[in-house]
């Protein structure tokens, strides 16, 4: 595996946790008590995050492999 990918998808999955942690999803889920009704917030708030923290993982990949190719024709 490419290390411009692999370093890329690395960075973008932290950025989105991070962008994610200072949203309202997140936050949310800290202020509602636990049961069973909430439960479902709770998991949805869960894969949203994860999802939007994958598809920045994508592009950081992209741009990481993106990266690495420029670098190495120079």
């Amino acid at each position: 595996m490419r290390k411009g990918t692999l370093i890329g998808a690395i960075i973008g999955f932290l950025a989105g946790l991070v962008l994610q942690a200072s949203g309202s999803w997140t936050t949310g889920m800290a202020s509602r008590a636990l049961s069973p009704e909430s439960a479902q917030f709770i998991m949805v708030s869960l894969g949203i995050t994860i999802f939007i923290a994958a598809l920045c993982g994508v592009i950081g990949a992209f741009l990481g492999a993106l990266l690495e190719e420029t670098v190495m024709r120079r």
